[in-house]
């Protein structure tokens, strides 16, 4: 019976010196974070916040809808996103292998996503522009503090509309091409 012990206590003894150099070694081998930004290139997080305008005159709005051209219906005004040429519902892209998806409609899945069953706040940019309440409406319309469009542009989901210059779209534009995700990926 001694002798039994005797091995069960060694075979324990093994195991727990085992396992404890196995996690000792998997510790030290752990791999720290690797900065892989290019040389002379300076890594710069931006808010999505826009600068130019004043949110405090912005419109708050509830129960906002998603129409199938992407068109934002709000107590009886028709919005259309700011900066953005959104994909039409139906399109289906391609990628650079030949594989197919339906980027229109995960576009307008994403866009009602952000603002369905949400409070947006919208700054209407063309507030004298002629029409009837048909007449869609250009804004920049926010979710949290977060700009709409910029958050469709740095998914890859939405193309910068002709004509916008502002640093901020582009570079929302930019970030989705770096990264190869959206419209501009080789997968979907």
């Amino acid at each position: 019976m001694r002798v039994y012990a005797r091995e069960w206590f060694r075979k324990g003894l093994l195991t727990i010196t085992f396992v404890a150099l196995s996690v000792l070694s998997a510790t030290a081998q752990t791999p720290g974070v690797r900065d892989v930004t290019p040389d002379g290139v300076t890594r710069v997080y931006r808010s999505n916040d826009t600068p130019d305008l004043e949110f405090d005159k912005a419109q708050n709005f509830v129960g906002v809808r998603v129409d199938n051209k992407g068109l934002l219906q709000a107590d009886g005004i028709i919005l259309q996103l700011y900066g953005i040429s959104l994909l039409p519902r139906k399109k289906v892209c391609v990628t650079a292998s030949g594989g197919r998806w339906a980027c229109g409609q995960r576009a307008y899945l994403r866009l009602r996503n952000l603002i369905e069953h949400r409070s947006i706040a919208c700054q209407i940019i063309d507030v004298d522009k002629p029409g009837g309440p048909t007449t869609p409406r250009l804004a920049v319309c926010k979710v949290d503090r977060a700009d709409v469009a910029i958050s469709l542009l740095q998914d890859g989901l939405a193309d910068l509309a002709d004509g916008v210059i502002d640093k901020t779209y582009i570079a929302a534009v930019s970030l989705a091409k770096i990264k190869k995700i959206g419209l501009w990926a080789d997968v979907p």
